[in-house]
């Protein structure tokens, strides 16, 4: 295991595994620890090392608007379809790629714009990488469960 699409694939497999032969509860832990490596490619500041530098605000925005501000939460409740995935490692670097595309906005914006939290462009498109990511982690579930 070198990367997180690849450290996510390993868990996925792991969790079908454990379903498919009768322990669900190890199967479902094993899932979250995919999760948690698909999520982390839909951060844009995952892709490069270049993004540690504005990695920690634009979390903490994200974090600070979830159930408040944005409600950024309500984003992924609304997403009505997931993606198909047959080979994990593929789809969180499909992810990775879909997310990093905003990384070169979010930074002029957090580098140049004093307001940058209320920029509409970076809400919206912070709005899309989230419903990007809901997508693939509905899509793990469905995986480990075929």
């Amino acid at each position: 295991m070198k990367n997180a699409p690849e450290v996510a694939e390993y868990y996925a497999n792991k969790a079908r595994d454990y379903i498919r032969n009768g322990d669900p509860n190890n199967g479902y832990i094993q899932l979250a620890y995919a999760m948690h490596f698909m999520s982390d490619m839909g951060c844009p500041y995952h892709y490069t090392y270049e993004g540690l530098a504005n990695h920690p605000k634009y979390e903490g925005f994200v974090g600070d608007n979830w159930h408040t501000g944005h409600y950024f939460y309500r984003d992924i409740l609304d997403a009505d379809y997931y993606y198909s995935i047959s080979d994990v490692s593929d789809a969180a670097n499909n992810l990775a790629n879909a997310a990093h595309q905003y990384q070169s906005y979010f930074d002029s914006q957090i580098w140049h714009n004093s307001d940058w939290k209320i920029d509409p462009k970076l809400i919206e498109d912070t709005r899309t990488v989230l419903i990007y990511t809901e997508r693939y982690d509905r899509g793990l579930v469905d995986y480990v469960n075929r």
